[in-house]
């Protein structure tokens, strides 16, 4: 495995779980001011590795263009 394709694991596994914070994070609106902006970080990471999300959870192939 390449040291971009462990990058881009790494980032899809964080997104998901910064999904799920602010997914309880729902009631609380201080929390998900914090979380947006982090969440929308790592997802400008992630799509920088030309990665994307495979079908299966946060499995990542190539992305196709």
């Amino acid at each position: 495995m390449t040291t971009e394709k462990k990058i881009a694991n790494a980032l899809a596994k964080a997104l998901n779980e910064i999904d799920i914070a602010d997914w309880h994070a729902r009631d609380w609106r201080l929390m998900q001011r914090q979380l947006r902006p982090l969440r929308d970080k790592l997802s400008r990471l992630f799509t920088s590795t030309g990665y994307e999300y495979a079908e299966k959870g946060t499995r990542t192939r190539v992305r196709r263009t």
